[in-house]
C-alpha cells in the first residue's frame, strides 16, 4: 500500500501531508489544490493492497480499511430467528402435501431449542454451504447467475487509432470491461458495500466435499486468469501499488494471449506424430481445460498428480487459482475456448456474437440482484469513468515485470501444465465432463408482453398435460435464491388452479367461455399471491425444511418422495431481473433444486415497492428458456414440454388479456 495519506480540505492556507518517510511537509496555498486533486485522484484509482489481517482490511480495495468496533460487532452478531419460524416451516410443507392429496406427515423430532439453533443465521448458512458442496460434483454444477451484456464502447481516445480488425476491437472491449470491473469494485468496496465483498479475489474449490476449505481467498493477487483455446494464462492487471492498468495495455496483452494460443495450438497439430499420439495429446489438454467441469474426485486426483510431478505445474496451478477473476477469450477464428476455469467467483466470457459478453457469478458468494446492480454500474459509461482517469506521470508497470515467455510481452505469462507419458498413462481413459443439458428457448413476443404469472400458469398446464399421469398432480415450484442462503420455493398449486384445470378438461360444451375466464382470473390471482409471497419471504423456508430433515431434526415420508414438495419435482421456475435500460440481453439462473426440468426467465426492470413492479408476478418477460435438468431425461420430451408451454401461454393470453390479475 502506498505510504501517502489522503489529505482533507480545510480553510487553512497550508496543508501538511506526510511524505514517504512519514515526516510532515508544508505546502503553500497556491500548491494546495493540485496536490489535493492528485491525492484524491490516486485514492479513487488505486486498488489498495491489503494488510495481513482479514479484520484490518475488508478487502484489498478498501483504503485505510480498519474496521470500526461497531462494524465488527454488527458483522459478528446474528439476529435471533423468530419463534414462529418452525411453525411456518411445518405449515408450508404440510399444506403443500394436502394440495397434492398426500398425508401431511412432516413433523419435528427434537426439542424446540435444538431446532432453532440449527436455523440460526450463521449456522444455517454454513450447513447450507456444506449441503451444496456435497451435492455438486463439479465447479460448473454450483448454483450461479449469469447475464449477457453488450460490451462497452472503448472510452480511451487512443483506441480510435487501433485497426478496425474485429479481433482487435474485441480485445479492446474486453479490456475496457476488465478495467471497469476492477474500478467499480474498488468504488463499491470504498463505499462499504458488503454484499459485493466476495465478488473478486475468491474461488470455490470444487474438489472439496464439505464447507471446510470450500472458499479460498487471495487478496494479494494482482493478475487475472485468462483462458484461450486449450491454454491458461496469467495477465497482470494491477501494479505493485494496486493501480489498474490502462485499457490499451490490457488490450495488447489480451491480443498477445490470443495470438500465442493460436500459434501454440497450431504447433500441436503440426507435430509429426502418429495420429493416435496427436489425438492423445489433444485429449490430455482438453482434460486440463475441463478440470472444473469433471467430477471433483477426478479433478482432485489430476491436480495432485500435476503438483507432485513437477514444481512448475504446482506454480502454474497456484497462479490459475489465485487470479482476481477469470476471463475466457474467443480464439482468432471466433471459436469458444476449450479451457474454462469456473472456480473463480466471477467469470467474464466473450461470446460468439460481436460485442457480447457473458458474466457468471457463483450464487453462494454473491446474490443475483447484487451482481446485476454491479454489472449495471460496470456497463454504464458515467459510473465506470467518473473521476478515474490517471494523471500522466502515473503509468502502469512501475514494479517488476513478469517473465517473458515465448515472445509474450511483460505482464503476460503462459501457465503451461504438462505431464510426461509415464504419468499420463495411468490416467487413461481421461475423465470427460458431462455434456451441457439441452436448452429450449421459448418465443417471447415483446408486443404481447407476457407476464411472469401467465408463463407460470402456462407451465403448470403444460406439465399437467405432458408429464403428469391422470392419477397425479403437477408439481411445479417457483423458486428464488435467498439472501440468507438457500432457496425460497413454493408449490404453484391451489384450489383455484385446480378448478381452472378441471374447467379446461371438461370442454367448452359443459363450461361457458366466460365462466372459464373467471376461473382463469381467480387462478392467476392465486398464483400471483403464491409467487410474490415466496419472493418476499424473510427466511428461506424451503431450504430450512430440507436442512431439518437432513440433520434429523424432523421426519417426513410422503413429503420427500418424487412429485412431492421436498422430493424430485417435475419443474421449477425462476426469474432474473435485468435492470433498467437495455444493457442486459438475457440471464440464466441455476438453482440447487431437484427437478426434472428448469424454466429460467428474464425480465426488464427491478422489483421494489417504489417501482411499478412490486413483485415478480407482475414482471413483463423479455426471455425464457427450458432446460433439461436430469441427464437421463430425453431431449425430445424437453422439446415437447417447451412447445406445450409456448402453446398454453398463447391460449391463456387469448382467454385472459395480459393484465395484472390482482
Amino acid at each position: 500500500m502506498s505510504g501517502r495519506k489522503k489529505s482533507s480540505r480545510g480553510s487553512h492556507p497550508t496543508v501538511s501531508p506526510t511524505d514517504e518517510d512519514g515526516a510532515a511537509i508544508s505546502l503553500p496555498a497556491d500548491m494546495l489544490l493540485p496536490v489535493v486533486r492528485k491525492l484524491s485522484l490516486r485514492c479513487k484509482e488505486v486498488a489498495f493492497r491489503p494488510a495481513h489481517s482479514r479484520l484490518v482490511n475488508l478487502n484489498c480495495t478498501r483504503p485505510h480499511g480498519a474496521l470500526q468496533e461497531g462494524e465488527l460487532r454488527a458483522r459478528a452478531s446474528s439476529p435471533e430467528v423468530p419463534e414462529t419460524l418452525l411453525t411456518d416451516i411445518v405449515t408450508m410443507v404440510n399444506d403443500s402435501q394436502r394440495l397434492l392429496r398426500r398425508a401431511p406427515d412432516f413433523s419435528l423430532e427434537t426439542v424446540f431449542t435444538n431446532a432453532m439453533d440449527l436455523l440460526h443465521s450463521a449456522a444455517f448458512r454454513l450447513n447450507w454451504l456444506d449441503t451444496v458442496a456435497k451435492s455438486c460434483d463439479s465447479a460448473v454444477a454450483y448454483p450461479f447467475t449469469a447475464f449477457r451484456f453488450m460490451g462497452p464502447r472503448p472510452l480511451s481516445s487512443s483506441s480510435a487509432a487501433l485497426p478496425a480488425d474485429e479481433g482487435v476491437q474485441r480485445c479492446v472491449r474486453t479490456a475496457e470491461t476488465i478495467q471497469r470491473i476492477l474500478r467499480v469494485f474498488a468504488a463499491a468496496s470504498n463505499n462499504s458495500q458488503w454484499q459485493l465483498q466476495h465478488l473478486l479475489f475468491h474461488v470455490v474449490r470444487n474438489e472439496k466435499a464439505s464447507v471446510k476449505g470450500l472458499v479460498s481467498v487471495n487478496y494479494n493477487s494482482r493478475h487475472i486468469t485468462v483462458c484461450c483455446g486449450l491454454y491458461y494464462y496469467r495477465v497482470d492487471v494491477l501494479d505493485e501499488d494496486g493501480f489498474v492498468a490502462d485499457a490499451e495495455i490490457l488490450a495488447g496483452r489480451l491480443q498477445a494471449v490470443r495470438e500465442h494460443a493460436e500459434r501454440t495450438e497450431r504447433a500441436l497439430f503440426e507435430q509429426k506424430l502418429l495420429p493416435d499420439a496427436r489425438e492423445e495429446l489433444l485429449a490430455f489438454y482438453q482434460l486440463l481445460g475441463s478440470l472444473t467441469k469433471i467430477d471433483r474426485t477426478e479433478c482432485a486426483a489430476v491436480m495432485e498428480r500435476l503438483k507432485n510431478s513437477d514444481p512448475a505445474n504446482a506454480a502454474s496451478l497456484v497462479d490459475i487459482d489465485t487470479g482476481i477473476f477469470t476471463v475466457v477469450l474467443q480464439s482468432l477464428d471466433n471459436k469458444a475456448a476449450s479451457a474454462r476455469w469456473y472456480r473463480s467467483a466471477l467469470v467474464l466470457e466473450e461470446q460468439e456474437e460481436t460485442g457480447v459478453l457473458a458474466v457468471r457469478g457463483h450464487s453462494i458468494l454473491v446474490h443475483g440482484e447484487d451482481l446485476m446492480d454491479f454489472l449495471t454500474r460496470v456497463f454504464s459509461r458515467d459510473a465506470a469513468s467518473d473521476g478515474l482517469s490517471k494523471s500522466g506521470d502515473e503509468s502502469f508497470g512501475a514494479g517488476k515485470a513478469s517473465t517473458i515467455d515465448g515472445g509474450l510481452p511483460p505482464g503476460v505469462e503462459h501457465l503451461d501444465l504438462w505431464l510426461q507419458w509415464k504419468h499420463r498413462k495411468p490416467m487413461r481413459p481421461y475423465a470427460v465432463a458431462k455434456p451441457a443439458p439441452p436448452a429450449f428457448p421459448l418465443p417471447i413476443s415483446q408486443e404481447t408482453g407476457l407476464s411472469f404469472v401467465h408463463l407460470c400458469m402456462s407451465a403448470v398446464l403444460a406439465v399437467q398435460q405432458v408429464l403428469t399421469p391422470c392419477t397425479e398432480f403437477p408439481t411445479v415450484l417457483v423458486a428464488f435464491p435467498h439472501r440468507r442462503g438457500g432457496l425460497s420455493a413454493a408449490l404453484m398449486y391451489s384450489c383455484e388452479v385446480e378448478a381452472f384445470i378441471r374447467s379446461l378438461c371438461c370442454g367448452s360444451a359443459l363450461v361457458e367461455r366466460h365462466a372459464t375466464k373467471e376461473l382463469a382470473l381467480k387462478a392467476l390471482h392465486s398464483l400471483a399471491k403464491i409467487i410474490d409471497v415466496c419472493f418476499h419471504e424473510t427466511y428461506p423456508i424451503y431450504s430450512m425444511a430440507k436442512l431439518l430433515l437432513a440433520e434429523g431434526k424432523a421426519t417426513a415420508t410422503g413429503a420427500c418422495v418424487d412429485n412431492a414438495i421436498l422430493g424430485m419435482v417435475d419443474l421449477h421456475v425462476t426469474i432474473g431481473m435485468l435492470g433498467s435500460g437495455k444493457k442486459a440481453l438475457d440471464c440464466e439462473t441455476c438453482l440447487p433444486l431437484p427437478s426434472r426440468f428448469a424454466l429460467t426467465c428474464g425480465a426488464a426492470g427491478r422489483i421494489s415497492q417504489k417501482s411499478s413492479v412490486r413483485g415478480p408476478s407482475e414482471a413483463t418477460l423479455s426471455c425464457a428458456a427450458l432446460k433439461v435438468s436430469e441427464a437421463n431425461e430425453a431431449s425430445t420430451l424437453g422439446a415437447q414440454l417447451a412447445a406445450c408451454i409456448a402453446a398454453k401461454s398463447q391460449e391463456l393470453l387469448s382467454l385472459v388479456s395480459n393484465v395484472n390479475p390482482r
